[in-house]
């Protein structure tokens, strides 16, 4: 582990609880943290700076380390499941499973969250507790514009690659890819080309293409 995370754990605990620590203390909190990816460490010693109030430990750094895999809550997981056969979505193997004990009880909305929510956590604990990376998945449905939506959507919020949403939706040029509000001069261009700033904009207007094809219908 670099010495800058030695050196971010020392300003860490000045700033949160105004102590200051041996070198030997510093070894041992740096020593505990090496079995985490350095980029993790750094993150949660961030956020601890600007979370935590008074004295802080070695489990608030772990703690804030375990939640910053990429795996969303479970209240987020449950806003992303799909609602009908044309949703697509891509989410984390522990949203689907946990999605294959809820929708037996889908009948009862409430009983259907708590259910997915218990399985969730459980799962995304366990997960945590192996170190396993957060993988996340393609569940395409059969709306075609929904489809690029969801992928859109992914690529967007950093859970997969352009390039990965490119190979899933079979598109090989733009114009096939949320064509619906890109300039003239994009649409031949190859989808790897285009800038991701410009995501979040495509999905409005897939939106906006989905909701004035419901209406014709």
């Amino acid at each position: 582990m670099k010495k800058s995370i030695g050196k971010l754990i020392g300003i860490t605990w000045e700033l949160c609880g105004g102590r200051t620590l041996s070198q030997g203390a510093t070894d041992m909190i740096t020593e505990k943290l090496k079995k985490y990816p350095e980029k993790d460490v750094e993150n949660a010693l961030l956020r601890c700076q600007d979370e935590c109030i008074g004295k802080i430990s070695i489990g608030d750094i772990i703690a804030r380390i375990k939640t910053s895999d990429g795996r969303p809550g479970a209240d987020e997981a449950w806003a992303l499941l799909p609602q009908s056969e044309e949703d697509s979505v891509v989410w984390t193997e522990e949203m689907s499973q946990a999605w294959g004990t809820a929708k037996n009880v889908m009948d009862d909305q409430t009983a259907a969250r708590l259910a997915f929510r218990d399985t969730y956590n459980r799962l995304v604990s366990e997960a945590r507790q192996k170190r396993l990376p957060v993988n996340w998945i393609w569940s395409p449905g059969i709306n075609q514009l929904q489809r690029e939506r969801a992928l859109l959507e992914a690529v967007g919020h950093k859970r997969i690659t352009i390039e990965r949403a490119l190979e899933l939706s079979g598109a090989k040029k733009y114009a096939a890819f949320g064509v619906y509000c890109i300039e003239s001069d994009d649409k031949e261009k190859d989808v790897k080309q285009i800038p991701t700033s410009k995501i979040s904009k495509l999905v409005s207007a897939l939106e906006n293409k989905m909701t004035a094809e419901k209406e014709k219908n």
